[in-house]
């Protein structure tokens, strides 16, 4: 009786045994992943931008134990505002205790009524509905972007043309340019930009009607141009002049002399 009944309790310290080495095998082999949820903004991106409305797009992949989430955006550390357009691209179910959800997102909204300057943009995960991990309505930043607005156009002061005649073939175009280090470029009647990097001349105009146009582009876009009108005509033939002048001189001179010699010959005559 006693050999049996030890007999017994060593199959169960046995069975028992194997069912827990079993159970821990299992548990190695299938162990829970690690959770997570990476989102990726994909715009705006850190560079300035000419518009005052800029879209928000970003990417989400996740795994974790919960489905529904919203995620928020705050705009210079202001207040959480709510991304209502997210789709669910893709989504998969893994039945472990408890269930675990992947999904792949894609979300967007539109930045309205940005003004001038630097803008620092932080996009937050909203878990609203999570009894399986405890952290049901925890706000968690998961990414930022910074970008500039900048839709100043630049100003253009051209210095040394103006809407009048010119009788040299050769002008020279000195120009300002304020706000930042923008692009300059020239079109002379029309034709095709010429780059320029400072103040220029442009030779062998010839006689007529013409216009110069100058352009400023700045590093966000933004285009500002300036054009002016003026006229190339041949100076005035002053040696012709010249002797035109000499020419009524002696002209005069010798009227004169005739009239006195007849005077005096008339004198004479009484």
């Amino acid at each position: 009786m006693r050999k049996t009944a030890e007999a017994l309790a060593l199959a169960v310290l046995l069975i028992t045994t194997a069912a827990g080495t079993r159970l821990v095998n299992l548990g190695m082999a299938n162990p829970t992943p690690e959770l997570y949820t990476r989102l990726t903004i994909e715009n705006p991106k850190n560079m300035t931008y000419n518009v005052n409305t800029v879209i928000l797009n970003f990417s989400v992949e996740s795994l974790s134990f919960f489905r529904w989430r919203h995620f928020s955006y705050s705009l210079d550390g202001k207040e959480l505002k709510r991304i209502a357009n997210l789709t669910v691209d893709s989504e998969e179910f893994f039945p472990v205790s408890p269930g675990i959800y992947k999904e792949n997102m894609t979300g967007n909204c539109v930045l309205p009524d940005l003004s001038e300057g630097l803008h620092n943009l932080t996009v937050y995960l909203i878990r609203d509905a999570s009894t399986a991990d405890g952290h049901y309505g925890e706000t968690v930043p998961l990414a930022n972007a910074s970008f500039n607005i900048d839709t100043t156009q630049p100003s253009i002061a051209i210095l040394s043309l103006e809407n009048k005649t010119r009788t040299s073939p050769d002008i020279k175009i000195d120009f300002t340019v304020v706000e930042g280090s923008p692009s300059v470029k020239y079109s002379l009647d029309g034709k095709e930009n010429v780059t320029i990097s400072e103040n220029t001349t442009l030779t062998g105009l010839a006689d007529g009607d013409h216009n110069v146009t100058i352009y400023a582009t700045d590093d966000a876009g933004n285009t500002a141009s300036q054009i002016v009108y003026f006229t190339v005509a041949e100076p005035f033939p002053t040696v012709l002049v010249a002797v035109a002048s000499v020419a009524v001189v002696v002209a005069v001179g010798a009227g004169l002399l005739l009239y006195h010699r007849k005077r005096r010959k008339e004198a004479q005559q009484k």
